[in-house]
């Protein structure tokens, strides 16, 4: 099973020896904004906000096209992606363009269209001849030790131009005579300089230790359900993680700006996970203004309904729970109290309390009115409008040891309403479905899905759907 590794040149071992970082995406957008506005220039004098808006359209559009994380860069693989980017922005600027400008600007297109693929093309040519010299490696962890993982490291060590430094290998590994550890597809007697460093459980220490900046996947003996835990350690670290396909030889591998093919060999770049990303900090900026907004609307119901708890029955008008949030961490949340007093409820199950709601709260929670206090928990960052439900201590324990994922949805901080909520996961429902809807939630993250939950709660509320 040992593969032999023939001589490596002497630039493949400066470029394993020297990693450094590079921004590479930050050298594709300023191109392409370079590229923008020599392309501009062509069509003449125009409006200045409408020469702006054509930059910065194309501009942020190419940013977020995934160029950043790309290995392979080659302009024949971005033409088609390219021209859709570009005929994108001229329609959003065509209506800052008066008729008399359209005649010229349709006329510059194919100028401008030839100055942004060349300059695209010259930029990747730069970054790969940068690459073939040493001048940029990424340190680069592979993880698996079979076959596959092998065939991809020694690509890498032969072709430098696509900028990745090996810095050693996570898995399983065989001693050799002399004590020195090997990935099992090396032969002992070849003297190839990357250590197994450690298992796949230390990954998220190893990739902190070796400044890591990409992670590649080739499965061997290990389970997706085992390396799922180990990459969601990694979710906060400024870290790439490329995944090796399964039957990627048999085509049924997906195809998109998130795709390499390093050698021969197919890699799928995994989604940036939110919490890296400016959109998670901009969902903080967006709870604490709708928050607040409702908040405002809502203030003259929540005193009628404060004074409706406080006058039918005994006890106090808020309903104080220590309950579990982001990375396991204890907060008091605010409710109004529905049920009489009760001092078993941070180890009651819900359906052993249903009893003991008053009839005012009976109200109160079909129309989720009891909830509103919680818009202070999110103006206090305890707690956001979208995310997991919090649970309380106990069970969060019992659930955590009992549900595979269940603690991972706790990578992010509690929220008001969720999507396990909106999917009518409420009150004594199935906590797997509810773990497994968590997760999806936090892996595939939007503003525009947070939106979307929040529309769909507000419509539950309204048809008196609620808790």
């Amino acid at each position: 099973m040992g593969i032999r590794l023939q001589a490596r040149s002497d630039r493949a071992d400066a470029a394993r020896l020297r990693p450094t970082r590079f921004p590479v995406g930050a050298v594709i957008v300023a191109a392409d904004g370079v590229a923008l506005l020599l392309g501009v220039s062509l069509v003449g004098p125009h409006d200045p906000v409408g020469l702006a808006y054509a930059i910065v359209a194309f501009v942020l559009l190419v940013a977020g096209a995934g160029c950043r994380g790309r290995i392979d860069l080659r302009l024949s693989e971005d033409v088609a992606r390219l021209l859709g980017l570009l005929a994108t922005s001229v329609l959003l600027i065509i209506p800052f363009f008066g008729p008399g400008d359209l005649g010229s600007l349709v006329a510059a297109l194919p100028g401008i269209v030839a100055i942004v693929l060349i300059i695209r093309g010259a930029a990747y040519w730069t970054i790969r001849a940068a690459r073939a010299r040493g001048l940029i490696a990424e340190p680069t962890l592979l993880v698996g030790t079979g076959d596959l993982g092998c065939r991809l490291a020694d690509a890498l060590r032969h072709h430098p131009e696509y900028g990745l430094s090996v810095v050693g290998f996570l898995g399983d590994g065989e001693a050799d005579p002399l004590g020195r550890t090997h990935p099992e597809g090396f032969d002992p007697t070849d003297p190839f300089p990357v250590p197994l460093l450690g298992p796949m459980t230390q990954l998220a220490d190893i990739v902190r230790e070796h400044r890591i900046r990409r992670v590649i996947i080739a499965f061997d003996r290990t389970s997706e359900r085992e390396m799922i835990p180990v990459l969601r350690g990694c979710d906060q670290l400024s870290v790439e993680i490329h995944v090796m396909p399964r039957f990627f030889e048999l085509g049924v591998s997906p195809e998109g700006s998130r795709t390499d093919d390093v050698w021969g060999i197919r890699l799928e770049r995994l989604r940036r996970s939110a919490l890296r990303t400016f959109d998670w900090r901009a969902k903080r900026l967006f709870d604490i203004v709708v928050a607040g907004v409702l908040f405002l609307l809502t203030f003259p119901v929540l005193v009628v309904s404060m004074i409706a708890v406080k006058v039918t029955s005994d006890g106090p008008i808020l309903f104080r729970q220590s309950r579990v949030g982001q990375r396991g961490e204890t907060f008091e949340m605010l409710k109004l109290r529905t049920l009489y007093e009760n001092d078993g409820g941070d180890t009651s199950w819900t359906k052993d309390v249903e009893t003991q709601v008053t009839p005012v709260g009976h109200f109160l929670r079909r129309t989720s009115i009891d909830e509103l206090p919680q818009l202070l928990n999110v103006l206090r960052g305890q707690m956001s409008l979208v995310g997991p439900r919090p649970e309380r201590p106990y069970f969060a324990d019992r659930f955590g040891n009992a549900v595979t994922g269940y603690t991972d949805r706790q990578r992010v901080p509690a929220g008001l309403t969720g999507l396990a909520q909106v999917h009518g996961l409420r009150g004594d429902t199935s906590i797997v479905d509810r773990a497994q809807f968590d997760n999806h939630y936090v892996e595939h993250w939007s503003l525009w899905r947070d939106i979307v939950i929040i529309t769909r709660t507000m419509g539950a509320v309204l048809r008196g759907k609620g808790s």
